[in-house]
């Protein structure tokens, strides 16, 4: 849920708890309420501003029903034909493989990917934080090799590029002695 939304849904909230309780009162026996209500529906003025009123929370309302039934995105997929029929791998899937593929080189410590479909294939970015004093285009390169492999081997697809950022070093964990 977006921001916006988030703050109309809290808007929408307050109001219909605001009007539920005033209804509760009335019910209870407080009338001064009723007055107001009176007062506010018979005078013109004060009508159009109820109407107003009620016309923004309609709208909220009607918003938020929106937001709350629209379809989620539909992951992107890679469809492969078999004699059986399609395989579709979803990005998310492609991503976990990727993850899986970066934790077998050694140094890696974290790992952000992102993957792009193309016509020709899959590019793939990623964002890694390392261990200090290793070889950055070496362990890049080894990067670079094992997720490619790992792609084209288990999910069949092709990978055009693999772009690493180095984005961090990971602070070192020493032992302590006591």
């Amino acid at each position: 849920m977006k921001i916006l939304d988030k703050f109309l849904a809290v808007l929408f909230s307050l109001t219909l708890t605001v009007v539920a309780l005033i209804i509760i009162a009335i019910v209870a026996g407080w009338r001064q309420p009723l007055f107001y209500v009176n007062m506010a529906f018979g005078q013109t003025s004060l009508r159009w501003l109820v109407a107003a009123f009620a016309g923004v929370v309609f709208l909220i309302g009607l918003w938020l029903l929106l937001v709350t039934l629209r379809r989620p995105p539909v992951l992107q997929a890679v469809a492969r034909s078999t004699a059986l029929g399609e395989v579709r791998i979803t990005l998310l899937a492609l991503q976990s493989m990727v993850k899986k593929a970066a934790g077998k080189v050694n140094g890696v410590k974290e790992i952000k990917p992102r993957l792009k479909f193309t016509p020709e294939g899959v590019a793939v970015f990623l964002q890694v934080m390392i261990v200090p004093e290793i070889d950055i285009p070496e362990t890049a390169a080894e990067l670079q090799e094992k997720v490619r492999d790992y792609l084209e081997r288990y999910a069949g697809i092709r990978v055009v590029e693999i772009r690493v950022l180095v984005e961090n070093l990971a602070e070192e964990i020493r032992a302590r002695v006591e």
